[in-house]
């Protein structure tokens, strides 16, 4: 007697176990493929993985043009304590505007060409640079220390130039650099060999009216990067009547202000009516409360620089 035997049954290929270390390396891969990481971003341009955003612990500046130029705009000025690091926030307002090159004037004047290139697009551009040198905060008076930056450029042609204010009470604050930005490690000695002129610049930091009102006491700032003299001075009020000092007098009755070196402050007595006695021409009024006043001071090159403040 023959038995039937069953056919035998087809191998089935036994689950795939794959080791763990393979399979996180898997993960890791497909993870890295995807475009954005948490908490990094990527650099306009730059192939590879990408990097950390850098972020600084800074006090943001108040700051003014000294010269605005055509070729950039400031939205913002960040300057990091006890370090050479300036933040500048800018935009050019020409395509891929090439700075080479910064200058600067006050605490340790750092200047020099740009170590690596720098172009700046008409986007917000993080621009930072070891060019500060603001003092010890126990040598920054209450009124701050000014310090003077240029940033020079050669396509196209031009400078950009302003003044900012290094405080002896600081409160900072983070700064995560946006994109894109540029840092700047170090900058090349010698500076470039034609710097840009000297310039005279003043900031009236505070100003008083006299009880006579026939004085007014201006505390003016030299922000410039030479000397400044004066020469004469204008004061016209809100209804346009002027007085004008032509003649200054050098002696004590003429108050008149001395030399003021850079970043030096000196006190500027501005007399009208009988206080200014024969040195002045004009129509005669005196200072009055709830009027505006503007001053025009005339320095020894003959620039000129206003004010208006009320009484």
């Amino acid at each position: 007697m023959f038995r039937r035997q069953s056919a035998p049954l087809p191998l089935v290929p036994s689950p795939l176990i794959l080791p763990r270390k393979l399979i996180l390396i898997i993960t890791i891969v497909t993870v890295g493929s995807v475009g954005t990481v948490a908490g990094l971003v990527y650099a306009p341009g730059s192939p590879g993985l990408p990097y950390l955003s850098p972020t600084y612990q800074a006090q943001k500046a108040v700051w003014q043009y000294q010269s605005s130029g055509d070729n950039a705009a400031i939205y913002e000025v960040w300057y990091v304590p006890s370090t050479p690091t300036l933040i500048i926030v800018l935009a050019a307002t020409h395509p891929q505007t090439h700075f080479y090159s910064v200058w600067t004037y006050g605490g340790s004047s750092p200047g020099g060409n740009l170590s690596i290139p720098v172009y700046v697009n008409n986007e917000k551009t993080y621009l930072v640079i070891p060019a500060s040198s603001c003092p010890a905060l126990d040598q920054i008076g209450p009124s701050g220390y000014a310090m003077n930056v240029g940033l020079l450029a050669d396509s196209p042609p031009g400078s950009l130039s302003f003044t900012y204010t290094c405080q002896a009470q600081l409160s900072l604050a983070t700064i995560t650099l946006g994109n894109p930005h540029v840092i700047v490690p170090s900058l090349i000695q010698p500076p470039h060999p034609n710097p840009p002129t000297p310039r005279e610049s003043l900031n009236v930091e505070s100003f008083s009216f006299n009880t006579n009102n026939m004085n007014l006491t201006l505390n003016v700032r030299n922000t410039g990067s030479v000397a400044i003299a004066f020469a004469s001075y204008y004061v016209k009020d809100s209804n346009g009547n002027q007085y004008a000092r032509l003649s200054w007098p050098t002696d004590n009755a003429g108050k008149y202000p001395a030399a003021v070196n850079p970043n030096g402050l000196v006190s500027v007595n501005i007399a009208i009516s009988t206080a200014c006695g024969s040195s002045c021409t004009g129509a005669t009024y005196q200072f009055s409360s709830g009027y505006s006043y503007t001053v025009t001071l005339v320095t020894t090159r003959n620039n000129q620089f206003s004010w208006t403040g009320q009484r």
